[in-house]
């Protein structure tokens, strides 16, 4: 875990990358339309938006953003979460924390949300809240967030939980 540096997306290069990842861990569509989005959210809040390097090598990364509420399910999976961005927010709201599968569970993504919450900390957020799928929950839990809400599922990737941590 010790060799992986976290570093802030700050170009259209590194908004292909976390668009890629996504691609490749969830199955989504990527084309040139989805990296200039991801660039445009990328711009609007950099700190959020990590990538994870391995030797070089991208192979995690993570986005958060400020949000003024806390959406419900129906609203997330109408339209796109990324859109729900808000500059003078209550909440800050991390949405992906994702590892690539063959270097899961070596402590990677736990380091990319401790460097999320950090983020929170240093913007003197006082809440943070991420939706975590099922059988992830363990992990966030593992860093000090609590789950609370109904279960709901956010597109295909499953059942999905909210979890909060207090700062």
């Amino acid at each position: 875990m010790s060799n992986l540096v976290i570093k802030e997306a700050t170009c259209y290069a590194d908004a292909i990358i976390i668009s890629n990842q996504i691609a490749a861990i969830w199955g989504d569509n990527i084309d040139n339309f989805y990296y200039d989005k991801m660039f445009k959210y990328m711009s609007s809040f950099n700190d959020g938006y990590i990538i994870g390097l391995l030797n070089g090598k991208p192979i995690a990364s993570s986005i958060a953003f400020p949000i003024e509420t806390i959406p419900g399910f129906d609203e997330i999976n109408a339209g796109n979460i990324l859109d729900l961005h808000a500059e003078n927010a209550n909440y800050y709201y991390i949405h992906i924390v994702q590892v690539i599968e063959e270097y899961r569970n070596k402590g990677f993504g736990i380091k990319l949300l401790r460097y999320q919450i950090n983020t929170a900390i240093k913007h003197r957020y006082r809440e943070i809240v991420g939706m975590a799928i099922d059988r992830e929950l363990a992990l966030w839990r593992k860093c000090g967030f609590q789950d609370f809400g109904e279960y709901g599922f956010y597109k295909n990737y499953g059942r999905m939980k909210w979890v909060r941590m207090i700062i």
